[in-house]
């Protein structure tokens, strides 16, 4: 009851191993994100917690927010055998890295930019250029797996190493903030496919995925009432036709939801070093693209581009 009465102050409060914390001053600070959190309010967050966050996690940084004991808490026998799983999987090794893998995802990857830039500057027929716009594309779509992986800290394990190749593989290669894929990929994690909650089901008024959606419902994400208005309606009705199509264009979205993250919330981490690996992405992509003979070449090699994106 005390903390279903915080929660309703607005306080971010809950629950792991049946010991309260409050993080309302802190959570704008943490690494994955503060929806990741502000989401998880006045819930029991022991099975997430321990999933997302290694061992001495908790030993160092839990203890600066506790506030006490939750003598009534009881841990469910499905969160019981979930993390009996990880546990299991965690001591086979199954969440060590090789290191190899990742040199080779590496080299393959950035292989792909390479013959992409090769098509556009070595070569001169109109079919190889577009054919460089398509490397393009599949270049970005393979480098997302590899900022997928540092936004989960798991390529090295080690945060800040992670975090430097989160900027390059990220902002840098593919025009996408890392901190904001971090707040939005994490949030999914921990509540996935809540309607509700969940960043990556509330797509109105253009994609409806759930049937609660078929009405106005609020977002715990964006902070806002997602309205099924007249527009939602008619979209919907023609969604599995403008799936597509909306999708070849839809990493201008990203663009412009990584943006209006890093200059519009109070803390950002690496801010700036976000914000310049994003403008380095988009000059050095527009430079590549200017190298094309003609502006029609050029304009035909962003929509290569895209629709090769829709395709991959």
């Amino acid at each position: 009851k005390d903390i279903e009465r915080m929660t309703n102050e607005n306080e971010i409060v809950f629950v792991i191993n049946k010991k309260a914390y409050r993080v309302t001053n802190w959570v704008k600070y943490h690494p994955g994100g503060p929806e990741t959190i502000s989401n998880y309010a006045g819930k029991d967050a022991t099975a997430v917690f321990n999933v997302f966050h290694p061992e001495e996690v908790a030993e160092k940084k839990l203890k600066n927010f506790y506030i006490g004991d939750v003598t009534d808490a009881e841990v469910d026998n499905y969160t019981k055998e979930f993390l009996d799983l990880h546990q299991e999987v965690k001591k086979a090794g199954m969440y060590s890295t090789s290191v190899f893998y990742y040199i080779i995802k590496f080299v393959w990857v950035y292989s792909l930019l390479a013959l992409s830039a090769y098509l556009v500057l070595g070569r001169e027929s109109y079919a190889e250029h577009m054919l460089g716009a398509f490397v393009m594309a599949w270049f970005l779509q393979q480098v997302a797996f590899l900022g997928h992986d540092s936004g989960h800290n798991g390529v090295s394990h080690y945060r800040d190493i992670d975090k430097t190749i989160g900027l390059f593989v990220g902002p840098f290669s593919s025009g996408i903030s890392i901190a904001w894929w971090k707040s939005n990929h994490n949030t999914h994690h921990v509540v996935t496919n809540s309607v509700d909650h969940d960043p990556d089901i509330q797509h109105l008024p253009v994609f409806c995925v759930n049937h609660r959606l078929f009405k106005s419902l609020y977002s715990y994400y964006y902070k806002r009432v997602m309205d099924f208005d007249a527009a939602a309606k008619l979209l919907i009705r023609v969604q599995h036709y403008l799936f597509y199509p909306i999708m070849s264009v839809a990493r201008f979205n990203l663009y412009f939801q990584s943006l209006n993250m890093l200059f519009t919330r109070d803390y950002v981490e690496r801010r700036w070093a976000e914000i310049v690996a994003m403008f380095s992405y988009f000059t050095w992509f527009t430079v590549l693209a200017m190298q094309l003979p003609t502006w029609g070449e050029t304009v035909s090699f962003i929509r290569e581009y895209c629709i090769s994106c829709w395709l991959l």
